[in-house]
């Protein structure tokens, strides 16, 4: 199923509001490498990194029509890649910081041990 980021962005405040709560519970410290799995068009992975000083946060979707939008929120140490969760665990690297707003709760995706 492709996503339309158009229909996406129409519910904003719904999506925002469960993102901070997740954001409040995250250990600020600067230095920190930090995923966003399932990071849609990249605005809510642009305030994680924004929150995060001086850290690396790399955002992946499957979805390339998300990751379109994903430019306009860019910027130094904040990357984005049209990825699957299923490949980026696969790769095997490690993070301080595994972070989803929502993309987990609607997968099967079993996390290896040490995550």
């Amino acid at each position: 199923m492709a996503w339309n980021p158009d229909t996406y962005n129409k519910f904003k405040s719904e999506r925002f509001a469960p993102f901070y709560d997740l954001l409040e519970l995250v250990r600020v410290k600067p230095g920190l490498h930090a995923i966003d799995m399932g990071c849609g068009t990249g605005e809510l992975t642009r305030k994680l990194a924004d929150k995060l000083p001086n850290s690396n946060v790399f955002g992946i979707d499957s979805s390339p029509e998300m990751l379109n939008m994903s430019n306009a929120f860019r910027r130094p140490k904040l990357s984005f890649e049209h990825r699957s969760i299923e490949a980026q665990l696969q790769i095997g690297q490690t993070w301080d910081i595994i972070f989803s707003n929502a993309s987990c709760r609607r997968k099967t995706t079993t996390f290896p041990t040490g995550y």
